[in-house]
């Protein structure tokens, strides 16, 4: 006898084919989509976002990954989603959408990559996954980094403290772009 489940996930989340035999020892991963609506922002918060479409640094050989992701910050918590698309060798695909919820830290007149600029680290939860070695509610950490001075390069790093290290992943190439603005306004600069 053949089930259907369902995942509470972030508006604009989408899980497909969730189905799996009710006798079996562990569900087979979900298919998983995640394109992220466009949202308002909170009036007074910092709103933050990102996205790249470079391969990731640290990746496994061969494999790409699109990330982009949205939400606020606001006297020490965050909110918002990310979206990790990865495609492997082979055809293999993963997704993964995080939940940014709870503490964060924010920090101005910070320098990485030898430039002036604003950092913000974020809790993440996996909220949906088709990667049956990463569960939901796999805590994790996303860490922004941008630059406003001069030169712009940015950072982002995705660090999970368990089961999901596959997905831990580097992001610095010319293709990353990190804002983190209030009102409009880049913050820090």
């Amino acid at each position: 006898m053949r089930r259907a489940a369902t995942l509470g996930l972030p508006a604009g989340c989408a899980v497909l084919g969730l189905t799996g035999a009710a006798t079996a020892p562990a569900a087979p991963a979900a298919r998983v989509s995640c394109p992220l609506r466009a949202s308002g922002g909170q009036a007074g918060a910092v709103q933050w976002s990102f996205s790249d479409t470079s391969p990731a640094l640290g990746a496994a050989h061969g494999t790409n990954a699109y990330t982009h992701g949205r939400g606020t910050w606001r006297g020490g918590h965050a909110g918002g989603t990310v979206c990790l698309s990865e495609s492997g060798p082979e055809s293999t695909k993963r997704d993964l959408v995080l939940s940014a919820a709870g503490a964060a830290k924010l920090s101005t007149g910070v320098t990485r990559l030898g430039l002036p600029g604003v950092e913000l680290a974020l809790e993440v939860k996996v909220a949906a996954s088709d990667d049956a070695a990463c569960a939901p509610a796999s805590p994790g950490r996303l860490t922004l980094f941008a630059s406003y001075h001069e030169a712009h390069r940015d950072s982002a790093v995705l660090r999970f403290r368990s089961g999901c290290a596959d997905h831990d992943l580097r992001y610095g190439a010319s293709n990353l772009h990190v804002l983190i603005t209030r009102g409009g306004a880049q913050v820090g600069g």
